[in-house]
Protein backbone atom coordinates (compact mmCIF):
# COMPACT_ATOMS: atom_id res chain seq x y z
CA UNK A 1 0.00 0.00 0.00
CA UNK A 2 1.30 3.47 -0.82
CA UNK A 3 1.86 6.22 1.73
CA UNK A 4 -0.42 9.25 1.43
CA UNK A 5 -0.11 12.79 2.70
CA UNK A 6 -2.75 15.48 2.95
CA UNK A 7 -2.01 18.95 1.67
CA UNK A 8 -4.15 21.50 3.51
CA UNK A 9 -5.92 24.28 1.58
CA UNK A 10 -8.42 26.69 3.21
CA UNK A 11 -11.60 25.85 5.11
CA UNK A 12 -13.74 26.35 1.99
CA UNK A 13 -11.68 23.97 -0.10
CA UNK A 14 -11.55 20.22 -0.23
CA UNK A 15 -8.37 18.68 1.07
CA UNK A 16 -6.14 17.43 -1.68
CA UNK A 17 -4.82 13.91 -1.29
CA UNK A 18 -1.87 12.86 -3.30
CA UNK A 19 0.26 9.79 -3.31
CA UNK A 20 3.65 10.40 -1.77
CA UNK A 21 6.85 8.76 -2.83
CA UNK A 22 7.14 5.17 -1.60
CA UNK A 23 9.23 4.94 1.55
CA UNK A 24 11.82 2.14 1.20
CA UNK A 25 11.76 -0.67 3.75
CA UNK A 26 15.04 -1.16 5.59
CA UNK A 27 15.80 -4.87 5.73
CA UNK A 28 18.14 -6.59 8.15
CA UNK A 29 21.38 -7.94 6.74
CA UNK A 30 22.16 -11.57 7.52
CA UNK A 31 25.35 -13.63 7.74
CA UNK A 32 25.01 -17.39 7.26
CA UNK A 33 27.92 -19.38 8.67
CA UNK A 34 28.29 -22.99 7.45
CA UNK A 35 30.11 -24.74 10.28
CA UNK A 36 33.54 -26.41 9.93
CA UNK A 37 35.10 -26.81 6.45
CA UNK A 38 38.15 -24.74 7.29
CA UNK A 39 41.90 -25.10 7.69
CA UNK A 40 42.89 -22.46 10.19
CA UNK A 41 45.86 -21.69 12.40
CA UNK A 42 44.84 -24.48 14.82
CA UNK A 43 44.60 -27.44 12.45
CA UNK A 44 46.66 -28.92 9.63
CA UNK A 45 43.79 -30.30 7.54
CA UNK A 46 40.27 -29.23 6.65
CA UNK A 47 37.98 -29.62 9.66
CA UNK A 48 35.21 -32.06 8.64
CA UNK A 49 33.09 -31.56 11.75
CA UNK A 50 31.21 -34.64 12.93
CA UNK A 51 31.59 -37.69 10.70
CA UNK A 52 29.40 -40.72 10.04
CA UNK A 53 31.06 -43.06 7.54
CA UNK A 54 31.58 -41.07 4.35
CA UNK A 55 29.28 -38.23 5.45
CA UNK A 56 30.78 -35.02 6.86
CA UNK A 57 29.05 -32.32 8.86
CA UNK A 58 30.88 -29.61 6.89
CA UNK A 59 29.15 -30.69 3.67
CA UNK A 60 25.65 -30.89 5.13
CA UNK A 61 26.16 -27.51 6.80
CA UNK A 62 27.15 -25.95 3.48
CA UNK A 63 24.22 -27.46 1.59
CA UNK A 64 21.73 -26.28 4.22
CA UNK A 65 23.32 -22.82 4.29
CA UNK A 66 23.04 -22.46 0.52
CA UNK A 67 19.31 -23.21 0.76
CA UNK A 68 18.89 -20.68 3.58
CA UNK A 69 20.65 -18.02 1.52
CA UNK A 70 18.54 -18.69 -1.59
CA UNK A 71 15.23 -18.38 0.24
CA UNK A 72 16.25 -15.23 2.10
CA UNK A 73 17.53 -13.56 -1.06
CA UNK A 74 14.28 -14.44 -2.83
CA UNK A 75 12.54 -12.41 -0.11
CA UNK A 76 14.81 -9.44 -0.74
CA UNK A 77 17.27 -9.81 2.13
CA UNK A 78 20.99 -9.07 1.84
CA UNK A 79 22.87 -12.26 2.75
CA UNK A 80 26.54 -13.20 2.93
CA UNK A 81 28.10 -16.61 3.53
CA UNK A 82 31.20 -16.89 5.67
CA UNK A 83 32.36 -19.66 3.35
CA UNK A 84 31.13 -21.06 0.05
CA UNK A 85 33.33 -24.18 0.07
CA UNK A 86 36.32 -25.51 1.95
CA UNK A 87 38.64 -22.68 2.97
CA UNK A 88 42.40 -22.86 3.56
CA UNK A 89 44.81 -20.89 5.76
CA UNK A 90 41.92 -18.71 6.84
CA UNK A 91 43.49 -17.34 10.02
CA UNK A 92 42.53 -17.52 13.68
CA UNK A 93 40.17 -20.36 14.52
CA UNK A 94 36.55 -19.13 14.76
CA UNK A 95 37.62 -15.47 14.80
CA UNK A 96 37.70 -15.40 11.01
CA UNK A 97 33.98 -16.24 10.95
CA UNK A 98 33.15 -13.18 13.05
CA UNK A 99 35.37 -11.02 10.86
CA UNK A 100 33.62 -12.30 7.72
CA UNK A 101 30.23 -11.41 9.23
CA UNK A 102 31.25 -7.93 10.40
CA UNK A 103 28.64 -5.25 9.77
CA UNK A 104 25.70 -7.64 9.45
CA UNK A 105 22.70 -7.51 11.77
CA UNK A 106 22.08 -11.23 12.27
CA UNK A 107 24.45 -14.20 12.45
CA UNK A 108 23.16 -17.75 11.89
CA UNK A 109 25.69 -20.58 12.18
CA UNK A 110 24.62 -23.93 10.71
CA UNK A 111 25.78 -27.24 12.19
CA UNK A 112 24.76 -30.83 12.84
CA UNK A 113 24.82 -32.44 16.24
CA UNK A 114 26.49 -35.76 17.13
CA UNK A 115 26.56 -38.13 20.08
CA UNK A 116 28.03 -41.46 21.14
CA UNK A 117 24.41 -42.33 21.97
CA UNK A 118 23.16 -43.30 18.53
CA UNK A 119 19.53 -42.92 19.62
CA UNK A 120 19.99 -39.18 20.28
CA UNK A 121 18.25 -37.22 17.56
CA UNK A 122 16.50 -33.97 16.80
CA UNK A 123 16.81 -30.26 16.05
CA UNK A 124 17.92 -27.59 18.51
CA UNK A 125 19.05 -23.97 18.40
CA UNK A 126 21.62 -22.24 20.61
CA UNK A 127 21.35 -18.50 21.19
CA UNK A 128 23.55 -15.76 22.64
CA UNK A 129 23.40 -15.60 26.42
CA UNK A 130 21.38 -12.75 27.93
CA UNK A 131 20.15 -11.57 24.53
CA UNK A 132 16.36 -11.44 24.28
CA UNK A 133 16.25 -10.89 20.52
CA UNK A 134 18.61 -13.82 19.88
CA UNK A 135 16.31 -15.97 22.02
CA UNK A 136 13.30 -14.90 19.94
CA UNK A 137 15.17 -15.70 16.73
CA UNK A 138 16.15 -19.14 18.06
CA UNK A 139 12.56 -19.92 19.02
CA UNK A 140 11.26 -18.85 15.60
CA UNK A 141 13.74 -21.15 13.86
CA UNK A 142 12.90 -24.06 16.17
CA UNK A 143 9.18 -23.51 15.60
CA UNK A 144 9.67 -23.67 11.81
CA UNK A 145 11.26 -27.12 11.96
CA UNK A 146 9.00 -29.98 10.85
CA UNK A 147 11.53 -32.46 9.51
CA UNK A 148 13.38 -33.39 12.70
CA UNK A 149 12.18 -34.11 16.17
CA UNK A 150 12.05 -30.75 17.92
CA UNK A 151 14.34 -30.49 20.95
CA UNK A 152 14.86 -27.08 22.54
CA UNK A 153 16.53 -23.69 22.43
CA UNK A 154 19.65 -23.36 24.58
CA UNK A 155 21.29 -20.25 26.01
CA UNK A 156 24.99 -20.41 25.18
CA UNK A 157 28.33 -18.65 25.56
CA UNK A 158 29.66 -20.28 22.38
CA UNK A 159 32.53 -18.21 20.94
CA UNK A 160 30.84 -17.14 17.71
CA UNK A 161 27.60 -16.29 19.49
CA UNK A 162 29.09 -14.13 22.22
CA UNK A 163 31.53 -12.34 19.89
CA UNK A 164 29.06 -11.30 17.21
CA UNK A 165 27.68 -7.82 17.83
CA UNK A 166 24.07 -8.46 16.75
CA UNK A 167 21.55 -11.24 17.15
CA UNK A 168 23.28 -14.61 16.89
CA UNK A 169 22.16 -18.24 16.91
CA UNK A 170 23.68 -21.62 16.15
CA UNK A 171 21.43 -24.24 14.56
CA UNK A 172 22.03 -27.93 15.29
CA UNK A 173 20.09 -29.46 12.39
CA UNK A 174 19.76 -33.09 13.41
CA UNK A 175 22.25 -35.65 14.66
CA UNK A 176 24.61 -36.94 12.00
CA UNK A 177 25.24 -39.89 14.34
CA UNK A 178 21.58 -40.98 14.24
CA UNK A 179 20.46 -43.01 11.22
CA UNK A 180 16.99 -41.43 11.02
CA UNK A 181 18.38 -37.90 11.13
CA UNK A 182 21.16 -38.87 8.74
CA UNK A 183 18.58 -40.02 6.20
CA UNK A 184 16.95 -36.59 6.36
CA UNK A 185 20.31 -34.92 5.88
CA UNK A 186 21.17 -37.14 2.93
CA UNK A 187 17.90 -36.46 1.13
CA UNK A 188 16.39 -33.17 2.32
CA UNK A 189 19.05 -30.54 3.00
CA UNK A 190 17.20 -28.14 0.66
CA UNK A 191 14.03 -28.47 2.73
CA UNK A 192 15.97 -28.15 6.00
CA UNK A 193 17.49 -24.89 4.78
CA UNK A 194 14.14 -23.56 3.64
CA UNK A 195 12.67 -24.19 7.07
CA UNK A 196 15.57 -22.42 8.79
CA UNK A 197 15.07 -19.48 6.45
CA UNK A 198 11.33 -19.50 7.16
CA UNK A 199 12.11 -19.19 10.86
CA UNK A 200 14.39 -16.22 10.24
CA UNK A 201 11.71 -14.56 8.10
CA UNK A 202 9.04 -15.20 10.73
CA UNK A 203 11.25 -13.58 13.34
CA UNK A 204 11.82 -10.52 11.15
CA UNK A 205 8.35 -10.14 9.63
CA UNK A 206 6.02 -12.12 11.87
CA UNK A 207 4.41 -15.50 11.02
Amino acid sequence: MGVYEITACNVDSLSIVRKAEEIPVTRKTIAIDPGHGDKNDSNTVIDPGAVNGTFFEKDFALDISNAVKSKLEAKGYSVIMTRTGDVYDIGERLRWRIDAAAGKDIFVSIHNDASDNRSARGFSVLYKKNDHESRKLAQAILDSNTLFRGRRIIESTNYVLRNFSGQSVLVEAGFISNEDDLTILKTKTEEVGQEVAAGIINYLEGP
